[in-house]
């Protein structure tokens, strides 16, 4: 197993005595992840490196080419979005949304229909996941619609995205994270009023008794998402599973730590997802 150079040897796995052998190579791939959300600011399509890679299989003289591995852990064919977000979303001026399709070599197109109608393409000429991302501008009213439709070569195009323009409250919360099919999703989360500061101490008993000797402060911050559909809700909770949420903040990311453990999901709608997250970039720990 090798990565994209024909000279990076991933790993090895012997077998004999079988004509079939299956072979988690998982753990190889991951070593060629950095997954980071797309920093582009503008609406447009880019390359989301670190969020896949790519491997070449050898065996018995066979030779698998160019395969393409997405951070995920579940499949979607070729061309489909990987997320399994509803259609209709909703934004708010200066907010960002993205959506991430799987190429391995053709033209893939997006067309935006706000503020006007406009095309983007990206000629993809080795398999990689490539990521359309929406910013919405900081003048976007409330009551204003979008509309983004795909499509790849010479395929009709369709809609895969329908986003409604919103007023936030002052202390809302974007959230992105991974999803399951290595794509980037994210959502606004209301706010509680303040944040919540923890303090592990470090103690131990010394001949003048038991004295700190370190202590780690955190904030926690308490999230709520607005009332939502059922369809909303099994995909909003994909958040408690990512590996990696970050914080959207004054135009820049902060990786956050999801503590929320258990949620429940049930038939009745509307529904909200109360989840608390562990600010990673403000933790602090002080020791003598």
């Amino acid at each position: 197993m090798g990565g994209a150079a024909a000279d990076r040897l991933l790993g090895i796995k012997s077998f004999t005595g079988q004509s079939r052998y299956e072979v988690n190579i998982a753990p190889y791939m991951r070593r060629s992840l950095d997954v980071r959300p797309p920093s582009l600011a503008t609406n447009g399509i880019v390359d989301t490196t670190g969020c896949y890679a790519h491997g070449t299989i050898l065996a018995d003289g066979q030779n698998s080419g160019t395969l393409l591995f997405t951070a995920g852990i579940d499949t979607k064919p070729l061309y489909d979005p990987l997320s399994d977000a509803p259609l209709e979303h909703t934004i708010a001026a200066g907010e960002r949304d993205y959506l991430s399709v799987a190429s391995p070599n053709d033209t893939i197109l997006f067309t935006l229909t706000y503020p006007s109608q406009a095309e983007f393409s990206k000629t993809i000429t080795t398999p990689q996941v490539g990521t359309f991302v929406f910013a919405a501008p900081d003048n976007m009213p409330e009551g204003a619609e979008a509309e983004l439709r795909f499509r790849y070569g010479w395929e009709q195009y369709t809609t895969v995205r329908k986003y409604r323009g919103v007023k936030r409250a002052p202390n809302s919360v974007r959230l992105c994270w991974l999803n399951a099919f290595g794509g980037f999703d994210s959502y606004t989360f209301g706010r509680a009023e303040g944040e919540q500061l923890t303090v592990e101490k470090e103690r131990a008993r010394t001949v003048h008794g038991t004295e700190t000797f370190g202590a780690t402060v955190e904030t926690l911050i308490a999230l709520q998402s607005d009332w939502e559909s059922i369809e909303t809700m099994r995909w909003l909770h994909g958040v408690i599973a990512s590996p990696r949420v970050w914080l959207f903040e004054n135009g820049e990311f902060r990786r956050v730590d999801v503590m929320t453990r258990n949620a429940t999901l049930t038939n009745i709608a509307p529904a909200r997802l109360e989840i608390v997250v562990r600010d990673l970039e403000k933790a602090k720990t002080h020791r003598l």
